[in-house]
């Protein structure tokens, strides 16, 4: 768990776009079922505040929407869906997110052949 929460500690905060325009990509969701989805892509600590700064920023640069949407259980709630901008960002996000992880396994191929 400490080593998990080291390794989020030194993410960039802009780490977090791609991975919400990632779990936008299943559905349309809320805050509270972004950030679950969050936890099961790995993160163990998610920042609420985070979350929905930057839902408004890719709000703003047009890759999500959002509707108020009533709950049964409580006021009522924002729910953010991709745009066909955002699904178009969001694919291109994976790719970065592939090509990184191809970075990584060959930068650390390389320090453990060593």
């Amino acid at each position: 768990m400490l080593v998990t929460t080291m390794i989020e500690a030194g993410l960039p905060r802009s780490f977090l776009r791609p991975l919400l325009l990632v779990a936008l990509r299943s559905g349309s969701s809320h805050g509270y079922e972004l950030a679950e989805q969050l936890r099961q892509f790995g993160l163990t600590t998610v920042d609420l505040a985070g979350i929905y700064r930057t839902l408004r920023v890719l709000e703003h640069d047009h890759f999500v929407e959002s509707r108020w949407e009533r709950s049964e259980q409580g006021p009522p709630r924002r729910v953010y869906a991709l745009t066909a901008t955002g699904d178009a960002e969001a694919r291109v996000q994976v790719a970065w997110l592939c090509e990184a992880r191809g970075f990584l396994d060959h930068a650390l191929d390389a320090v453990t052949s060593q």
